[in-house]
């Protein structure tokens, strides 16, 4: 893989997130067990979460290619509407969001002040947001604009690098406090912040078992890792330890 690209990415969060010990659930745990919870709530950007150093990679695409704005969307409760519209404003992009008329007052808010169009749709069937954000597209595109697409949860090759980098991040800061990590938990939707809970992992601590705890009934971390995995071989090389 000699012949690859670099791979762009924007400086947006505030890095390193702290990792903080939980003392308290340590102590419930018992026999010794210490329990750590890396913060990207305290990423700096927006409500914070996982999405900003996904969109670290995807918005350095989207200026790459030139594009004026991004379209993308999410579920009532997802923090990547939110995200997009923070990252897209710190970096003059507009921000075209599709969310669920019954989202609440405060993310719709927050998106209408970080300069966002707002495109609700009803509640239905779940490829309702993915086509309405592919529609909006077409849309801006006849009126002359670019728009780049952010799939939801910024799903895509370079969220699984977003998240790599986060491994490698936390896995510094452990050797830093002399921590030997055995065992790291995450939550997954798509599969695909896992994905590079998993690549980072097998990177820089390859003792280290990965495990994803599900947040909805579909998903299987198997396949969407596999999905990943040969994407991410197609257009990136992963840098020295």
């Amino acid at each position: 893989m000699d012949n690859l690209t670099p791979v762009k990415k924007l400086e947006l969060g505030c890095w390193p997130t702290p990792l903080q010990e939980l003392t308290n659930m340590g102590r419930i745990l018992g026999n010794g067990k210490r329990l750590f919870l890396k913060r990207d709530d305290l990423c700096g950007v927006g409500l914070g979460g996982n999405k900003v150093r996904k969109l670290e990679y995807i918005l350095a695409e989207a200026l790459e290619q030139g594009c004026d704005c991004v379209v993308t969307g999410g579920g009532s409760r997802s923090n990547q509407p939110i995200a997009a519209a923070a990252c897209a404003n710190r970096v003059g992009l507009s921000a075209y969001l599709v969310m669920p008329e019954r989202t609440g007052v405060v993310p719709r808010y927050l998106a209408q002040q970080l300069g966002a169009v707002i495109l609700p749709v009803e509640a239905g069937e779940s490829g309702t947001v993915p086509k309405v954000v592919r529609q909006t597209a077409k849309a801006l595109r006849e009126q002359g604009r670019k728009p780049y697409l952010i799939p939801p949860g910024a799903s895509s090759v370079h969220g699984v690098l977003g998240y790599s980098d986060a491994m490698k991040e936390l896995y510094g800061q452990a050797a830093e406090m002399g921590l030997k990590i055995d065992h790291v938990i995450c939550c997954g939707g798509t599969g695909n912040t896992y994905a590079g809970v998993v690549l980072g992992t097998k990177l820089y601590s390859p003792s280290t078992s990965a495990t994803a705890i599900s947040i909805g009934r579909r998903f299987c971390h198997k396949t969407p890792c596999a999905k990943w995995q040969r994407r991410l071989s197609a257009v990136w090389e992963p840098q020295p330890r």
